[in-house]
């Protein structure tokens, strides 16, 4: 029962970070709901799982430090240098804590430096290009603990986060009437 919620919440996760992939956004606060919302199922989907305990209290990490990017651009002020400093020390320290130093620490290590570069960029091509880095390093780390229901998600949402880039950065793509100034080459 406990493997078919793990996959339940993983699938919920991915959806909302495969929707935060694809908002186009000049700012990023719509995207940064959505990967508190997704970082929370994830967490509870490893913890569910009963593998990957650095995954899950990244997860958590991730929905708090999400929140709090989410109320500085409300508010439209700048995210502080020295607080996603204070976010890789927190998540670094707490990820060896609670997994040790060992190759699963350590890619969550990465992983989490890519999330923080992704989520202190001002626009949605930003995070987007940090979004595949992240994405990359959890792919390992799922394989790595065998916790494939997280690693059919993270696939997904790496060729959504491609979908994205391709739409919304390459190809400029807008969902709006007038398409005649967004699709200009």
């Amino acid at each position: 029962m406990m493997t078919v919620l793990s996959y339940v919440f993983n699938v919920l996760g991915i959806a909302l970070m495969i929707l935060s992939s694809l908002v186009k956004g000049k700012r990023m606060e719509g995207i940064l709901v959505l990967l508190c919302a997704g970082n929370l199922f994830l967490g509870v989907g490893y913890l569910l799982a009963g593998s990957g305990i650095n995954g899950s209290v990244t997860s958590f990490i991730g929905c708090v430090l999400t929140l709090i990017n989410y109320f500085f651009q409300r508010k439209n002020k700048p995210i502080p240098v020295w607080l996603n400093i204070v976010y890789g020390v927190v998540l670094i320290t707490v990820n060896i804590l609670v997994g040790g130093w060992n190759l699963f620490t350590l890619i969550v290590v990465l992983a989490c430096i890519a999330f923080i570069l992704g989520v202190f960029q001002k626009s949605g091509k930003g995070y987007r290009i940090f979004t595949l880095c992240n994405i990359l390093f959890w792919c390992l780390y799922d394989l790595a603990t065998k916790t494939y229901s997280a690693l059919i998600s993270h696939s997904v949402q790496f060729l959504f986060a491609l979908i994205g880039i391709l739409l919304n950065d390459i190809l400029k793509f807008s969902f709006s009437k007038d398409r005649s100034e967004t699709n200009r080459v």
